[in-house]
């Protein structure tokens, strides 16, 4: 799915979930003085999420903040008590994946009612995305699926995140240029978890195999794989003397200005790697 698509998509579901609301409680729904069901349905799909970080997955926040700190909305933990009910009866009604995921993960981050279950309706709608995209938004859906399920010790939620993000990263890769972003973010999350699946190492590799003209992302997959070698300390030595001739290579193929920059970085992960000898060699195609 291109930006275009996934922009239309996203208007879609609040369109959608826009009209529904009409459909959730009888009676005159439109705002009078005080703010009502209309601006609280706009503002809970107007607020920003982080993008890529799982860190920064939940963190949303009015589109426009302002120098005081107030935004052009109010806040996320600003809302009343009744919005959050007409959130809550809305996202009952709705059917859209984007809406369940938007509405349930806002009510859990609000901690309304049963949070737990909030978490869980929006994990179900996160794993309502498009699969196999190549939408950084629907990448970082299923993170985020992943990263509530776990906050709520869901395993059977988590497993399947899990799995939609190995399929993903499969049908990802197999595409013409493969998006690197999407790619290595979700390898990331993957090598991160404790028990990662059996695939992530075969994954890494495919994706080197698909980056390897691409020194910065060539780079990542190794720190991958470094981060799985820790154990082996055979394989770790191996691993760092790659990295150190993959940038002393691409040094030597580029112009000479970029060329320093890249032998920079060689002799840079020489000196991590603490072998006198990579760092010998590294240092010694300096200028």
């Amino acid at each position: 799915m291109d930006s275009a698509a996934a922009a239309a998509e996203h208007d879609f579901a609040i369109a959608a979930a826009l009209h529904q609301s009409l459909n959730v409680v009888r009676g005159d729904t439109t705002d009078s003085a005080a703010p009502g069901p209309a601006s609280w349905t706009f503002w809970a799909f107007e607020y920003h999420a982080g993008r890529g970080d799982p860190a920064n997955l939940d963190h949303f926040q009015p589109p426009l903040l302002f120098a005081d700190g107030t935004g052009n909305i109010p806040a996320l933990e600003d809302l009343p008590v009744e919005a959050l009910q007409w959130l809550a009866a809305l996202a009952a009604e709705t059917r859209h994946p984007r809406a369940i995921a938007r509405l349930g993960h806002l009510l859990f981050l609000r901690r309304h009612g049963n949070a737990g279950n909030f978490a869980r309706m929006a994990v179900e709608g996160y794993l309502g995305f498009p699969q196999g995209s190549t939408d950084i938004d629907a990448a970082d859906a299923l993170r985020t699926a992943l990263d509530l399920s776990k906050r709520i010790g869901d395993a059977n939620l988590a497993e399947e995140a899990v799995r939609r993000i190995v399929d993903t990263i499969r049908a990802v890769l197999a595409t013409e240029d493969p998006p690197a972003g999407i790619v290595l973010g979700l390898l990331d999350t993957l090598a991160a978890q404790k028990q990662p699946p059996v695939e992530v190492d075969d994954l890494i590799q495919d994706a080197k195999t698909a980056y390897l003209s691409d020194i910065h992302n060539l780079d990542i997959t190794i720190s991958l794989e470094l981060r799985r070698a820790l154990a082996d300390t055979a394989q770790v030595a191996t691993l760092w003397g790659e990295r150190v001739t993959s940038w002393i290579a691409a040094a030597e193929r580029a112009d000479p200005l970029v060329g320093t920059v890249h032998l920079r970085r060689a002799v840079e992960h020489a000196r991590t790697s603490g072998d006198p000898q990579l760092l010998e060699r590294a240092t010694a195609k300096e200028p």
